[in-house]
């Protein structure tokens, strides 16, 4: 799996990581000041990075094998979404609402 890190001073890379799941994944998903939204988006509509998961901060997902089987938040209101190519070297994605858990 490849996944897209950030450090403190809003450089970007590109890292391998366990590989337990097929997909890529982009984290904290909806913070103004981090430039991860758009630059993951970009990467999977060009093939550089797998299709995969989109969090926004507080938002966890569930893996059964290698099956999506819930997105939880510890905040009210939170998504996830699925992000792929759309063939034309964009992207689209699909909103997975998270399941506010904690009550």
């Amino acid at each position: 799996m490849r996944s897209l890190l950030g450090d403190c001073s809003g450089v970007l890379n590109l890292t391998s990581r366990l590989g337990f799941l097929p997909f890529s994944n982009g984290v904290h998903d909806d913070l103004d000041e981090q430039p991860r939204r758009t630059r993951y988006r970009e990467l999977v509509g060009r093939g550089e990075l797998p299709p995969g998961h989109a969090t926004e901060d507080g938002v966890a997902l569930h893996y059964v094998g290698t099956r999506l089987h819930d997105v939880l938040g510890v905040l009210p209101d939170r998504n996830a979404w699925f992000v792929e190519p759309d063939g034309a070297g964009h992207y689209r994605e699909k909103t997975l609402p998270a399941r506010y858990w904690i009550s």
